[in-house]
């Protein structure tokens, strides 16, 4: 008598972990591909998965570094405003010329124009207040240079219109401002209304009624 075949149901996890396993043996290429192929990309998405804590701490020291040097900025600020003679205002400058400056800060500090109205005061500063305000210049405008570029980039691009897509709601026909024309009018088709089957019915009795009688 032949042994008896046992058939055991499998489930939908475990149908879905042999397909990975056998994803995994057939390679990152979708061929089967050697195994010390397979191991140097497994030691590569290795290594990556170390690398994302690094960038995440370099961001945050990033951070800190501009926190620190917008306090400092503010501060420098202050000084300028009650700068008592030229001497305590070139240790200010010099001060000032190590700092390092962005669009963002030079922004919130307004540091060019405090200075420029404090070398106004003291004449004997203007050279130096003038080559610090042409590097904080062109700074700035290397700064909003790389703004523009990355803002311009294609990932910046695609992940714009996913935002745009995650913050349309789901019913577009709701998108009215005040006074202005609804913007997807013409996109989204009105539903044709139900017919009125009582009120078409009392007009067919009442035309009967109205009717002239045939003797």
């Amino acid at each position: 008598m032949p042994p008896k075949i046992i058939r055991r149901r499998e489930s939908l996890a475990t149908r879905k972990l042999r397909a990975r396993l056998a994803k995994e043996r057939q390679g990152v290429d979708g061929k089967w591909e050697s195994n010390t192929k397979k191991k140097a990309v497994k030691l590569a998405t290795k290594k990556s998965l170390k690398l994302n804590p690094l960038f995440k701490g370099l961001q945050a020291q990033k951070v800190r570094a501009e926190m620190e040097a917008l306090k400092r900025a503010m501060a420098k600020a202050e000084d300028l405003k009650t700068v008592p003679n030229a001497r305590t205002l070139f240790g200010i400058i010099a001060e000032l010329e190590s700092l390092p400056v962005s669009a963002d800060l030079l922004q919130k500090t307004m540091l060019p124009k405090v200075l420029q109205e404090t070398v106004r005061r003291f004449p004997a500063a203007l050279g130096a207040g003038h080559r610090l305000r042409i590097r904080w210049r062109d700074a700035f405008r290397q700064d909003l240079a790389k703004l523009k570029e990355a803002a311009d980039s294609p990932s910046a691009a695609v992940a714009k219109a996913s935002q745009d897509d995650v913050a349309l709601p789901h019913n577009p026909t709701s998108i009215r401002g005040p006074g202005e024309k609804n913007l997807l009018e013409g996109l989204v088709p009105t539903p044709p209304g139900k017919p009125l089957r009582k009120q078409q019915r009392q007009q067919r009795i009442t035309a009967f009624l109205k009717a002239p009688v045939v003797s």
